[in-house]
């Protein structure tokens, strides 16, 4: 599930960047608030795509190693790692 956030965010990170060249804007019709100049557009969009990409493409997250038990008779005597 959180590879599919992250595929999103980033997709919606490269239309932000997209818009913020003016050929994409004037090719499609687009019209902006004159407050977003092209540079904000630019930095907002690399940084939803970064994190998009980071969360789609990146670690899972550390996979816990399980532990099994070492006998010796009838006694624990240790417990050996399993998984890497």
């Amino acid at each position: 599930m959180k590879k599919v956030v992250g595929i999103v965010i980033a997709v919606v990170g490269a239309l932000v960047f997209a818009l913020s060249f003016s050929a994409v804007r004037t090719g499609f019709k687009i019209t902006l608030p004159s407050m977003l100049s092209d540079n904000i557009l630019m930095i907002v969009g690399a940084v939803i795509l970064i994190v998009g990409v980071y969360l789609g493409f990146g670690k899972s997250g550390k996979k816990k190693m399980s532990e099994v038990p070492i006998y010796h008779g009838n006694n624990v005597v240790g417990f050996r790692r399993m998984g890497k």
